[in-house]
């Protein structure tokens, strides 16, 4: 990660990307983030990204966003 990129709260950022709130609670709790978490906003994609491309039914597989 660059360390020049600046970081934000998950809540600022799911209001500058107009994420829907179903989409943004699944991806809170697929990456086990809590309210406030400071992140980049290229964190934040890749997380959105990751959450959207999971199976519905929770089973894991590889997906090529890279957030852990």
């Amino acid at each position: 990660m660059n360390e020049n990129q600046e970081h934000a709260a998950v809540e600022t950022l799911k209001l500058q990307h107009g994420t829907p709130d179903p989409v943004f609670r699944g991806m809170m709790a697929m990456q086990n983030w809590k309210s406030g978490k400071a992140v980049t906003g290229e964190e934040y994609e890749k997380a959105v990204e990751k959450f959207l491309r999971a199976p519905a039914d929770g089973r894991e597989t590889e997906v090529k966003a890279d957030v852990q």
